[in-house]
């Protein structure tokens, strides 16, 4: 889930669009925004409805995710 303000403040999103069509099979990546300039992507804040809806269960093996940003962001997400 790669989450900013703006679509134009998605730093590196062609090259991450570019790993997740290389690496289907292994990488996703779901981009919303908060104050979206055009409706290409959702504007939605990182909730729990979110994550439960786009990360695999915590069962599931193998996996990594990967959390970064402000430290309240970072304890509201990671507990």
């Amino acid at each position: 889930i790669y989450s900013n303000k703006r679509e134009v403040d998605l730093i590196l999103g062609s090259e991450i669009n570019d790993l997740q069509k290389q690496h289907a099979h292994r990488f996703s990546v779901h981009c919303v925004t908060t104050r979206p300039i055009l409706p290409v992507v959702p504007a939605e804040y990182i909730n729990e409805s979110l994550l439960r809806r786009e990360l695999p269960p915590p069962s599931t093996a193998n996996q990594m995710i990967f959390v970064c940003g402000p430290p309240g962001f970072y304890r509201s997400i990671s507990g």
